[in-house]
């Protein structure tokens, strides 16, 4: 298999984390407004807003960690 035809790592792991990112934010903004808690832990976001925080933040990491994974940034000069 050739791996320059491959999407490359920095590409997927933006997108999966960006998503799971912004999934798990939102629904977590959206829940705790609702579960009985004190005031002190009221969200500053709100559902939807806690989604593009995840949605950036996710792909930001993603993106960083996948180019820390791929291979074809990096020389094997050890062996």
């Amino acid at each position: 298999m050739d791996k320059k035809n491959n999407i490359n790592m920095p590409i997927v792991g933006m997108l999966i984390l960006g998503v799971l990112g912004a999934v798990i934010t939102s629904a977590s903004c959206a829940v705790i407004t609702h579960w009985p808690l004190p005031v002190s832990v009221v969200p500053y976001f709100g559902g939807g807003q806690g989604f593009w925080w995840g949605l950036i933040t996710g792909s930001i990491t993603g993106l960083i960690i996948g180019y820390l994974v791929d291979e074809k940034h990096f020389s094997d000069t050890t062996y």
